[in-house]
Parts: C-alpha cells; structure tokens; sequence
C-alpha cells in the first residue's frame, strides 16, 4: 500500500470513528453566544457559591492561588459582571457561607471558628465564638439566632447575630453535623451523626425539647445521613435522608422505602411533595410531605445525580449522569413527560421560573457545556459551551442571570483548536488536550449567561 493511500485509508477511518461516535456519545450542536462574561476568581480552586439577589452579589469560597495558599472570598457583581472584592477568611470548603440579607452579613464557618463578612464594606467584620471544626449552621431571623453544629464537642452553640454574642451551648447527641430552623413552629433539629438521632430544641432559648432516634425501615442498615435536614413549614415535616434506604421524616409519622442509594431532595410545597432520587435505582420516589408517604416511584434514566423544582410548571427535572439524559417528570402525578439528551455526564441542574429555563451543566465532552431547558415543554433550546470543568450553577432571577462556577480550569477554551471533535475522541488521543495557560498556574471563574437567552 503506497502512502498515500495509507494516508488516505487513516483519514476515512477516522472520520467513521467520528460518526459512529457522535451517535453514541450524544453529542449536540454546541454555541458560545449567550456567555456574557467571564470572571477570573481570586480562588485557585472555589468550594461553595452563595448569592445576594437583592445586593446582585455572589459570594465564592475556596483556596488561593499558589502564591496565596490561604482560603479567600471572592466578591462578583451579578450585574456588571466585575470582581469587585477578594479577602482572605477562614472556611471550609465543605461548609457552606451563611447569608443574613436583613443585616448584611456573610458567615463564615471553618477550621477555627467563625468570621463574619460585613456585605457592605466586603470585609471580615467581626468574628463568631464557635469551636473548631464548626458543621451546618441555620439561621433564624424572627429572634436573630445562628444556631451552630459543633460536631468536635457533641453541641449546639445559639449566637445573636446582631451583637455576635455567644447566648448559650447546648450539649445534644454524638457529632452534630447538620441543622435546620422550623421558624413556624419554633424548633431547631439537629443531626447526630455517631448516634442516629435528632435533638430538637426550641428556638427562642436553646433548650433540648426531646431526641428522636431516627427510624429505620424494614430491611435497612443502620442510618447514614445522605441528603441532609430539610424542612417543609407547610407541614410541619422534618425530612432526613438515609443511604440505606429510607426517607425518615420523624419517628412520630415515620419511615418510607425508597429505592437505593437515596440523595438529593427537594420539597414542593405548593402541591404538598417531597422528591428524593434514588441513584442506583435509576429512579424517583414522590412522597405526600404530609403523611411521608410514597405516592409514586417513576423510573428515570441512569444514575439519577440531581434535580430541580419548576414549582409554576409543577415540573421535576433530573439529571442522569449514567446516560446523558434530563428526565422530566409531573411531580404530583409522577408521569414521565419526557427524556431529554442533554450532554455526557450531566452533573446539576438550577431553575429560573420568571424565564422559564432550566440549566443542565456536563462535563463529559472534554469541556464544560451547559444545556438550557424550556421548563413548560421541556425541549432543549441551545447547548452552550463553558469552558472547563463548570461544577455548580446559581441563578439570579432578579439580575436575570446564570452563573456558572468552573474549579481548577487550566486551559483556555478558545484557544482550544481541537474542541469541535467529539469527547470520546479526544480522551483517547491525549495529544489533542489543549497545552496549561502559559504561565502554569490553575485559573478558576464564573461564567455569567443571560438566563432569558
């Protein structure tokens, strides 16, 4: 065979891998248009993003730079798109930043201790007497409490977010980790990681009212918090989701079966439901919020990761990691409306119901790419990419804005030249991944999107 036809045979070889891989790796047409601005973070790699919407600011927490090792507070106007502030402050990246709108204050919870963030100067103000290692914390605003997990010393520490006083600390179970405020009924529950329990306290003074061992449902191990405390104040429901099975909703109501591996979930309570995904049981069970009941359990696509509530549409939307694919489901009814192709590996999903879009961000294409959804027909309108790695998104409906956080992006996207070939492709041709940014050092931002686009 002469070269040129060995030439000729390579080139029409890869252009047949190209096609059959299209097909299977779900690609879709891609644009860069709706990406109104890119902002460089003053965080090497960002953890947690907590937005403003009456301020137009979102607040981003990670480590430095290489030449600031330290964790930072990154500060981006929502509406001009600018970095407006960076300063240093204790938080742990696993901790999320506590917003209080009504006194401008950010709190910050970390290794040793706890800082306050004055959101109007953009400045650590003040610290917060909480002990190391400090958990979820949960405010509430009709007494100007914070009410602080401590899960180093077994209790709660109750702080008046007006003088930054510590009022009192209240020994509960083994290892809080997670808490939660009912500012209807006035309680405080608190999860005990090494006990399975919740304590709960009163709200106005701290005090425990009782502990509830967490129920267990038949044939489950012992419960493993998974999803975290969420409550519904319509119903006066505490829900804890378990990674052996259950959906406990307090030991008066009980437990419910659900499919395995429950994760995320989220409370309508306008129709009166809680969602929760079953991830390795390709499915999702919808449980009356009042009685804790499963009504419906509608099977979705591979490896459920995550949802997001239209609560106008009364629309669920689920991404599946596993197959590329947004479900779309009626959450009263439990009807699978449609499946979607979004992109490979999905990863989260945020609703903006004043324009009726859903965002869908993947990573699986070798870039980031973010599929926007028509919430009311659920038909996909652009897919758009990102950049690298986009891990989390934030919308701000006053600003109308889509925010997308990319961690530890190295390269540029535009100056990718290769980035029109499918992402199966080019994970096994390493030599096509674009060269690190010339000066080596990791880059993280915020992508800003017109969410009405």
């Amino acid at each position: 065979m002469t070269s040129d036809k060995r030439a000729a045979s390579w080139i029409i070889a890869l252009l047949s891998l190209m096609v059959i891989g299209a097909g299977a790796a779900l690609s879709v047409h891609t644009d860069t248009g709706p990406v109104e601005r890119t902002v460089a973070l003053s965080s090497m790699s960002p953890w947690q993003a907590t937005l403003d919407g009456r301020a137009g600011r979102l607040y981003v927490t990670g480590f430095g730079t290489s030449g600031n090792g330290g964790r930072t507070v990154s500060v981006v106007d929502t509406t001009t798109g600018r970095l407006i502030a960076a300063a240093a402050a204790d938080s742990s990246p696993e901790v999320q930043p506590l917003l209080d709108a009504r006194t401008h204050h950010l709190f910050l919870f970390g290794d040793n201790g706890g800082a306050v963030l004055d959101t109007t100067s953009e400045r650590v103000a003040a610290t917060v007497p909480v002990g190391v290692n400090a958990g979820v914390a949960a405010l509430d605003a009709t007494d100007n409490h914070l009410f602080v997990a401590d899960r180093v010393n077994d209790r709660v520490s109750m702080i008046d977010t007006q003088s930054m006083a510590l009022l009192k600390t209240t020994p509960v179970g083994h290892a809080p980790e997670v808490v939660a405020v009912d500012e209807t009924t006035r309680r405080v529950f608190a999860f005990n990681a090494l006990d399975a329990t919740i304590s709960v306290l009163d709200a106005r003074d701290g005090r425990v009212l009782h502990t509830t061992r967490i129920a267990r449902v038949a044939g489950g191990g012992a419960p493993t918090i998974s999803g975290g405390l969420t409550v519904d104040e319509a119903t006066a429901r505490v829900f804890i989701v378990d990674s052996n099975g259950g959906v406990a909703n307090g030991a008066v109501v009980g437990a419910a079966r659900v499919g395995q591996a429950p994760g995320a979930l989220v409370i309508d309570d306008r129709h009166g439901r809680a969602i929760v995904v079953n991830t390795l049981s390709n499915s999702v069970s919808i449980l009356d919020a009042a009685t804790g009941r499963v009504l419906h359990t509608t099977h979705v696509g591979k490896i459920p990761h995550a949802l997001a509530l239209d609560r106008q549409t009364r629309h669920a939307f689920v991404v599946n990691y596993g197959d590329g694919t947004v479900s779309v489901l009626d959450d009263v009814t439990g009807a699978l409306i449609r499946t979607d192709h979004a992109a490979i590996s999905p990863e989260a999903v945020a609703v903006d119901e004043r324009t009726g879009r859903a965002f869908v961000i993947a990573n699986g294409n070798g870039y980031g790419v973010v599929t926007v959804l028509d919430t009311r027909s659920g038909a996909i309108l652009r897919s758009i990419r990102v950049g690298e790695r986009p891990d989390a998104i934030v919308v701000d409906a006053q600003a109308g804005r889509a925010l997308i956080m990319s961690r530890y992006s190295v390269n540029d996207p535009a100056s990718d030249r290769w980035n029109w070939l499918p992402g199966w492709l080019r994970q096994r041709l390493p030599w096509l991944t674009p060269r690190p940014t010339p000066t080596g050092v990791p880059t993280s931002s915020i992508r800003i999107l017109d969410a009405a686009r």
